[in-house]
């Protein structure tokens, strides 16, 4: 489905007259769509609190490695930029707080 809507996003960007030819679909909601589908992955870190607090440490430290990658390909590399509420130093934050969290409980994490 992604693939099939980045193909039209094409054809739109290609001949904006054509567009129409598209319709109900419009290039602003393929748009947005992408975006939330590129951020997803990002999003994972909202869950990283509640498995810390659950004591799923090895859980939490993967979901926000994830999380970390996705925004490090999204941000090209700027540390100061803001994805979903989301910044590079949080997700950094997380992982040295679950690694600590890790260490005292003597829980093993796959890095």
């Amino acid at each position: 489905m992604i693939d099939a809507l980045k193909e039209v996003a094409d054809k739109m960007d290609e001949n904006p007259k054509k567009t129409k030819d598209f319709l109900p679909l419009k290039r602003s909601d393929i748009a947005n769509t992408l975006k939330d589908k590129n951020e997803e992955a990002v999003r994972i870190a909202a869950f990283v609190p509640s498995l810390v607090k659950d004591g799923r440490l090895p859980e939490a430290f993967s979901a926000n490695k994830v999380a970390l990658q996705a925004f490090e390909k999204l941000s090209g590399g700027d540390s100061s930029k803001v994805i979903v509420n989301v910044t590079r130093d949080i997700l950094k934050n997380n992982a040295d707080y679950i690694a600590t969290l890790a260490q005292q409980s003597k829980v093993e994490l796959h890095m």
